[in-house]
This record gives structure tokens, C-alpha cells and sequence, in this order.
């Protein structure tokens, strides 16, 4: 009678398991939804920028659905990455921690009178201590132009009438 109780807890229990194993073992990892909508707005000045702080692009975005569809505990946030040339983006974020809302201020230092800088995000999402990150997003750029005011306009030469 045992071996027959055995037999029958192999049939209804395990070899079901043995199916779903190659699935569970070799599913591609899930990815957070690539951010959209990625805006940049370069600003002037310690009203816009912070204190202290003369140049800063304004990056915004549509915040990251989470494709997995997980709940909390789990979380999205965003790295963001710039470059001085287009496709050149530093494979190291700048933010030094992780961005949670679906803004970020960036100070910049000009090097040149006219400088462009080139930005992308990647999601990030977090649930049971895997992290998984999201494509990059589609590069937008930021061109701060010369700090110098503008020359006056030479006037014309007055002809008496």
C-alpha cells in the first residue's frame, strides 16, 4: 500500500513540477517599461538651479509602468546618464542615488561658451532583492549658449535731412 501511495504522490505532485521547471528556470528576465517621454530644459541661474548654482538641465519624464505587474514592496526608480557627445553617455549614472520621482535637476559646469549636453534614463526596478533595469530611453540633449550678454546692435549713422 505504500509504495502505491508513493507512486501516486509522483504522479499528481512531482511530474506536474517537472513541466513548469524548464519554464521557471529558463524565463527571460522581466523588464521595467522603458521611461518616455524624456524632456530636457536648460536653465540659468540659482532660481532654477539651486543655490550657488549658475547652468542645470531640467530632465522630466512619463513615469515607468512596472511590466511584471508586481506591487509593493516593489519599486521603480531611475538612473540618469549624460554625455557631452550624442550616443556618448557615461555607463555610470550621475544621480548618486536612486531618482524617485519622475524629475531631476542636473548642475552642469560650462566648459565652452556654447556646450550641449546629451541625456538618457533607464528605469529601475526592485522586488524581492533582484533589480532589473529598463532599456535606456530615447536621448534628448540640452544646449546652454554663451554666458556673455549679447553685443549692442551698432546703430545706424544718422543722415541730416
Amino acid at each position: 500500500m505504500k509504495n502505491k501511495l508513493w507512486a501516486l504522490w509522483l504522479v499528481v505532485i512531482v511530474a506536474p513540477l517537472l513541466f513548469l521547471l524548464p519554464a521557471l528556470v529558463l524565463a527571460p528576465p522581466v523588464y521595467p517599461a522603458t521611461p518616455a517621454a524624456l524632456r530636457a530644459a536648460p536653465q540659468a541661474g540659482s532660481g532654477a538651479c539651486g543655490t550657488g548654482v549658475a547652468h542645470c538641465t531640467v530632465l522630466s519624464w512619463t513615469a515607468s509602468a512596472s511590466v511584471s505587474g508586481c506591487v509593493s514592496p516593489c519599486t521603480i526608480t531611475y538612473n540618469v546618464f549624460r554625455g557631452t557627445a550624442p550616443g556618448a553617455e557615461s555607463a555610470t549614472p550621475i544621480n548618486s542615488s536612486a531618482v524617485t520621482p519622475d524629475t531631476y535637476t542636473d548642475p552642469v559646469t560650462l566648459t565652452t561658451s556654447t556646450q550641449t549636453f546629451y541625456y538618457t534614463i533607464q528605469a529601475v526596478e526592485t522586488f524581492g532583492g533582484v533589480t532589473q533595469s529598463s532599456a535606456s530611453s530615447v536621448e534628448v540633449s540640452a544646449t546652454f549658449p554663451s554666458s556673455a550678454p549679447p553685443a549692442p546692435p551698432t546703430a545706424p549713422a544718422a543722415t541730416p535731412h
